[in-house]
């Protein structure tokens, strides 16, 4: 079935670049100018298959569409030079798109499908959450901690493959520089794991599970990529652009994206560890601290934020919101906010009744027996 899968990928691929072909100097190489700006992929895996889309790039944007036409997949940046993508089995067509980063003049891709992941060898298990190469950690994910943080680091004049899975669970991953600039998203369940090549620097990526029942696993694994067979693909000599682009320098100066940021207001406040009162308290915030938004919940209510030990939630309402905030990931994940505290009033004599009834029927303007209404608000206190 999966040899069925990639015979039907690769034809329906070839099918749909071939006038781009007879451009390039490799059959395997597309050729994104003016004359053909960008390509179209549509990829149906077989009932119940596994497959994976490869993508070598070179100054290429990636958008991955699901059959609804709702973004699963975006990465538009220079310093990704491949991309794979493991499609969740059933999850429907997908369509991927790929163009040249504003700026570019050229820009190149190859395509390919393969039956799982390429394996970028053995690494070291680590418990820390900051990672350099050889080495891999393991994220715990559940209702009650639902995402986490990996740091890593690439060594300056290399490259490196960042690996991230989560076989069968519907998780939203994120990678980002230092400086909080977003490289890559993938979220909505149709996508379980990625391998992504990326040029020397420092990073984050961060994984938060939907609607967890179960406690998963996520692996964040990083390797030098001379050691992983992946290289840079290259464009022709005779017509190579200079350099590579980064999205955010080929933006014009207004167009650059600003990271989300969340400042706390108050003296202090909650965190914890979904949108709403009713979730367990992980930890405070206090006043004039910044931290990363990685997204929000339906209700626009509460946000999520990065933090150094993985992730957590913190009332809209409490914080000051600055940057590049109006397209935040909306995590499916219930607003619970806690039950009301019930207060009983136990009667004591009959005199210290009827003052206790007078009082509350005559200066509160309720009518006897009547109640107040329940506040339900969706900050925290």
């Amino acid at each position: 079935m999966k040899r069925l899968f990639v015979l039907v990928l690769m034809c329906a691929m070839v099918l749909m670049v071939m006038p781009t072909l007879a451009q390039s100097q490799s059959s395997d190489v597309i050729l994104l100018d003016d004359s053909t700006p960008s390509i179209t992929a549509n990829v149906s895996l077989p009932q119940d298959a596994t497959g994976v889309v490869s993508l070598n790039l070179n100054n290429a944007s990636v958008i991955v569409t699901d059959s609804a036409g709702k973004m699963v997949f975006q990465m538009a940046d220079g310093r990704v030079h491949s991309v794979e993508l493991s499609i969740v089995p059933n999850s429907g067509a997908q369509t991927i798109k790929i163009e040249r980063l504003p700026g570019v003049t050229q820009a190149a891709v190859s395509i390919k499908a393969l039956p799982e992941l390429t394996s970028t060898g053995t690494a070291q298990f680590v418990d820390t959450s900051s990672l350099t190469t050889n080495q891999e950690h393991a994220l715990k994910l559940d209702a009650a901690k639902p995402g986490g943080t990996v740091q890593f680091n690439i060594p300056t004049n290399s490259t490196g493959v960042v690996t991230s899975t989560y076989f069968g669970a519907n998780v939203t991953s994120q990678l980002v520089d230092n400086s909080g600039s977003v490289l890559a998203t993938s979220f909505g369940g149709a996508i379980d794991g990625l391998n992504v090549m990326l040029d020397s620097g420092s990073y984050g990526m961060t994984l938060v599970g939907n609607n967890l029942s179960n406690t998963i696993t996520a692996g964040v694994q990083v390797m030098p990529a001379a050691d992983s067979h992946f290289t840079v693909l290259q464009l022709p000599a005779a017509t190579a652009a200079p350099a590579l682009v980064s999205a955010a320098t080929a933006l014009p100066p207004d167009a650059v994206a600003v990271a989300c940021n969340a400042t706390i207001a108050g003296t202090s406040v909650n965190l914890r560890s979904g949108p709403g009162t009713g979730y367990n308290v992980l930890g405070y915030g206090y006043q004039n601290e910044t931290y990363p938004v990685g997204g929000t919940n339906p209700q626009q209510s509460w946000v999520v934020i990065g933090l150094p030990s993985g992730s957590a939630w913190v009332s809209k309402s409490l914080v000051n919101i600055d940057g590049s905030c109006d397209n935040l990931t909306v995590f499916n994940i219930p607003l619970r906010n806690a039950q009301q505290a019930q207060i009983v009033i136990q009667p004591g004599d009959n005199n210290a009744l009827s003052q206790s009834n007078n009082t509350f029927n005559g200066s509160s303007g309720l009518p006897q027996g009547g109640g107040g209404h329940e506040n339900q608000g969706e900050g925290d206190d």
